[in-house]
């Protein structure tokens, strides 16, 4: 008996335990689930507005520049009217037109400002003007001269003057000599010599030298030098006059009378053949300004139209900026963010198995005192040994225990008793294997209930079996 007792005790500390250990295992799975939870959100929240903002700016500023023409965001800011704002061409054509590059003139459609066929128009302009002066009708008057009888026999007189005597070699010749007879600097490193070579005791003499040095060496840099720094001008001028006065000829005399000759010959023509000749001339004149105006009027309209502020360095600035940003930076940051959600998503359905586990951990029963009681049986109603009974099933339901019912109610009889029966505590009535063996006939007997019986102790309220201190403890 006090083995049964010892090992009931045994059990009831190994199930405190148990339970213990299984709600703590409990606890500690909830709170990894609600961080796992908390983490997981956060890094979800952190992931959805990076990879939102990576879709927005590729969708927003990567697209439309590498296809300008099907880009909604290009449409609708093109269907805008920005003509307040001196912006008269559409965004998406400018930069179609930029990555075939075209000029500035044609990407941002400068022809709404100012049209380059005007300028062409104002040619026509010009030969309007020049048809209306009739340069075509110049006539020369018949009395008409280029040098009056006066003004030629001035030059023949200047012809004949001594100013064609003039012998402009030795005047060349006359410069070129020396201006001093002594090379000034030759005799100024003479002195110093001599100075050096001298004693001391002849100090005055020795000064007297270094000053007349002092004064060649002057003469030679503030007078000599500048007099043949100007003879060497003059005499280039001379070379000059010498040959302008002979126009290329032998001599003065000859290149005067030769001058003459030619303007009394372009008076004659002039006379006869001046007014068809001037006319011809500025025909040809006005022509061929006409044509350097068209050259250079078709020249300056090629180029602004088709060279001139080419798009293609700017395109290939754009190309560079998207291969390097969205290419290299942006797609990778949306690929890396878009795995890592779904990376997140996958604590979905671990969260959700672990909250299950969690829920079974906490469900399970802790110990209680009724299972060691149900767990032993004790018949009261026999003179038998205390044996232990069947153990109960662990799949029976947790309910009416501990409570009183009435069973086998007679009909009321003439004397209005009524037969009770007391189940004992901690047995459950409809378990057949908890059922009682006695015989349950009681109403036969006085007293409602079995001959000589007598109640239990109240020192033992509950069935057996009960915890006492063992050997061990006692000795303590």
């Amino acid at each position: 008996m006090r083995d049964l007792r010892q090992a009931a005790g045994r059990l009831r500390g190994r199930l405190l335990q148990q339970g213990h250990r299984q709600r703590l295992l409990g606890l500690f799975f909830c709170s990894g689930v609600i961080f796992m939870f908390l983490l997981g959100f956060i890094v979800s929240v952190v992931v959805l507005v990076c990879f939102v903002v990576g879709v927005v700016t590729q969708r927003v500023a990567c697209d439309p520049l590498r296809d300008p023409t099907n880009s909604q965001l290009f449409t609708l800011i093109d269907k805008m009217n920005l003509s307040d704002y001196y912006i008269n061409f559409n965004i998406s054509t400018a930069l179609e037109s930029c990555y075939q590059n075209k000029s500035i003139y044609e990407v941002f459609y400068l022809k709404s400002r100012f049209d380059l066929d005007d300028v062409e128009n104002f040619l026509v302009k010009i030969k309007d003007t020049l048809a209306t002066l009739n340069l075509g009708s110049i006539d020369i008057l018949k009395n008409f001269t280029i040098l009056s009888e006066a003004d030629k026999n001035v030059l023949k007189e200047f012809a004949n003057s001594g100013f064609a005597d003039i012998n402009f070699d030795e005047f060349k010749d006359l410069l070129n000599t020396n201006f001093t007879t002594v090379n000034l600097t030759d005799l100024s490193t003479e002195l110093g010599d001599l100075i050096d070579e001298m004693p001391n005791s002849a100090s005055d003499l020795i000064n007297q030298l270094t000053v007349n040095k002092m004064n060649i060496e002057m003469y030679q840099e503030k007078i000599v030098e500048p007099m043949i720094k100007n003879a060497t001008a003059v005499i280039e001028l001379a070379k000059t006059v010498e040959g302008d006065l002979k126009l290329g000829h032998e001599s003065f005399n000859k290149s005067m009378n030769l001058l003459l000759d030619e303007l009394e010959n372009a008076e004659k023509i002039l006379t006869v053949n001046g007014t068809e000749f001037l006319n011809k001339t500025v025909i040809q004149f006005t022509n061929g300004i006409v044509k350097q105006v068209q050259t250079y009027i078709d020249r300056v309209v090629d180029k602004i139209k088709n060279e001139v502020g080419r798009c293609g360095p700017l395109s290939l600035v754009i190309d560079a900026t998207l291969t390097s940003t969205c290419d290299k930076i942006l797609l990778p940051w949306n690929g890396y963010w878009f795995s890592l959600f779904w990376s997140v998503l996958l604590f979905v359905p671990t969260i959700i198995v672990s909250v299950k586990l969690a829920t079974l951990y906490k469900k399970r029963t802790s110990y209680s005192s009724d299972l060691v009681e149900a767990e032993y049986l004790y018949d009261t109603y026999a003179d038998r040994e205390n044996i232990p009974l069947n153990s109960r099933n662990g799949k029976s339901k947790k309910k009416n225990k501990k409570h009183k019912r009435y069973e086998d109610r007679p009909a009321p009889s003439a004397g209005g008793d009524m037969v009770v029966r007391e189940y004992a505590a901690g047995s459950n009535h409809q378990d057949a294997r908890y059922a009682d063996m006695a015989p349950k006939q009681w109403e036969d007997f006085p007293a409602g209930g079995p001959p000589q019986y007598q109640r239990a102790p109240t020192e033992y309220e509950r069935p057996p079996p009960y915890y006492y201190p063992g050997a061990g403890d006692n000795a303590q």
